[in-house]
C-alpha cells in the first residue's frame, strides 16, 4: 500500500504582504491621482533640472512652465494652477523681505507648496464634495485588499488635520511658514478669518523652541513664547510656540477647571429636575447640599489643625530630655521632681524672711 507523501506547512497561494505605510496615505495618492500620476517620481522627474529653478519674467515659477508645457491636466482646468503658484510666490516675496538671502524652492519644495494649495482650496469651497472624492478613492484602494489593510472612511472631523512627510533637510521649517501663511490666505478669501483664535507650534524641547522663534522674526511673522504669565494660550492671533510637556500641563489645567464647572451644571440641573418632578423639595435639596458642603468644611478645617499641631508636637518632644533626670526615674516621676523644685525657692525665700525679723526682734 502506498504511504501519503507529507506535504511541507506552505500554503499553494502564499498570503499577499502586509501594505507599507507609504502605500496607506489615501491623501498622498488622490492628489497623484489629480494629477494623472501613479506616484511622485512621475510627477517629479521632469521639474528636476537646475534651469527649472526661480520666477520668470512674469513672476511666476518656472515649474509652472513645465507642467503647462507635459501636461493638460481635466481636474485643474484653465488657470487654476497659475492661480496657485501666483499665492506661493505672494508668500514667497513676503518672507524674503525680512532675509539676507532670498528663497529659490527646489522641485519637492514647491509641489509640497503646491499640494497644500489645492487642498485648501477645495477644503475651504466645498468640503462636502472633498469628503466624498476622498472616500471614493478609499473605496477604489480597498476594493482588492484584505480585510487588515482596508482603510476607513474618512470623516468630517478629519479634513482639518494635514499632515506632511518631508525628507530631514528638505527646508521643513521654511515651508511651514508659508503653510501658516496659505491657510491664513483661504481664511480671509473665504471671510472666516475671525474664527483663528490661535495658531500654535509644538516643539519637543526648549532649545528648538527658541530656534523656531529666531527663525519666524527673521521671517517677518508675530510670535512669542508661551508663558502662564503671559497672554491665555488661546487667546490672539500671535503664533505661540509650546513644548509638549508644558502643553499637557495646560491640556490638564483647562480639563480639571471644565470638569468641575461640568460637575457644578450638572448638579444643578438634577436639583431642579429632582424638585420638579417631586422626588424631592428643593429646599430639601438645598439644605441637603449645605449640609454636605458644612460637614467637608468641619473635616478640610480637622485636616488642617492636625497638619499646623503635627510641627509643634514634634517641637516639643525635641525640648523634652534638656532636663536630665535620675537614670532609675520614670517619667511621672521626672515631672514630679522637676515640679517639687520649682516650688522649693518660694519656701527657702519665707523662711529666711521669718528668720531675720527674729534677729531684728532681739
Amino acid at each position: 500500500m502506498a504511504r501519503r507523501r507529507a506535504t511541507s506547512g506552505m500554503a499553494l497561494f502564499p498570503e499577499a504582504a502586509p501594505l507599507k505605510f507609504h502605500q496607506k496615505l489615501v491623501l498622498n495618492q488622490w492628489m497623484l491621482w489629480l494629477f494623472d500620476k501613479k506616484s511622485f517620481e512621475d510627477l517629479a522627474d521632469p521639474l528636476k533640472l537646475p534651469e527649472l529653478e526661480g520666477l520668470d519674467e512674469d513672476n511666476n515659477h518656472k515649474f509652472l512652465h513645465q507642467f503647462k508645457l507635459l501636461w493638460e491636466l481635466e481636474e485643474f482646468p484653465g488657470d487654476t494652477l497659475r492661480a496657485y503658484d501666483d499665492n506661493i510666490v505672494k508668500h514667497t516675496l513676503k518672507l524674503n523681505e525680512h532675509r539676507a538671502s532670498p528663497i529659490r524652492w527646489k522641485y519637492f519644495q514647491w509641489l509640497s507648496l503646491l499640494f497644500t494649495e489645492v487642498y485648501l482650496d477645495r477644503f475651504f469651497t466645498d468640503p462636502d464634495k472633498l469628503l466624498a472624492d476622498l472616500n471614493a478613492h478609499v473605496e477604489k484602494l480597498k476594493a482588492d485588499k484584505p480585510e487588515r489593510d482596508r482603510i476607513t472612511p474618512y470623516e468630517a472631523g478629519d479634513l482639518r488635520k494635514l499632515a506632511f512627510w518631508n525628507a530631514t533637510g528638505s527646508g521643513k521649517t521654511l515651508l511651514m511658514h508659508v503653510n501658516i501663511l496659505q491657510y491664513q490666505h483661504y481664511l480671509e478669501v473665504h471671510g472666516r478669518s475671525n474664527e483663528l483664535n490661535r495658531i500654535i507650534l509644538l516643539t519637543p524641547n526648549e532649545g528648538l523652541s527658541r530656534q523656531h522663534l529666531a527663525e519666524f522674526h527673521a521671517a517677518g511673522m508675530d510670535a512669542d513664547i508661551f508663558s502662564k504669565e503671559g497672554k491665555s494660550l488661546f487667546a490672539g492671533k500671535t503664533i505661540e510656540i509650546i513644548e509638549v510637556t508644558k502643553l499637557a500641563e495646560e491640556i490638564m489645567n483647562a480639563s480639571r477647571i471644565n470638569r468641575e464647572l461640568m460637575q457644578h451644571f450638572v448638579t444643578a440641573e438634577v436639583d431642579k429636575a429632582a424638585g420638579r418632578f417631586g422626588f424631592a423639595r428643593a429646599d430639601e435639596v438645598e439644605a441637603l447640599r449645605a449640609e454636605v458642603a458644612s460637614l467637608r468644611a468641619q473635616l478640610d478645617e480637622a485636616v488642617a489643625r492636625a497638619a499646623q499641631s503635627a510641627p509643634a508636637t514634634k517641637a516639643a518632644a525635641k525640648k523634652t530630655p534638656t532636663r536630665k533626670a535620675s537614670p532609675t526615674m520614670t517619667p511621672t516621676k521626672k515631672a514630679t521632681a522637676a515640679k517639687s523644685t520649682r516650688g522649693k525657692p518660694a519656701r527657702k525665700s519665707a523662711a529666711t524672711t521669718k528668720r531675720t525679723r527674729q534677729s531684728g526682734e532681739k
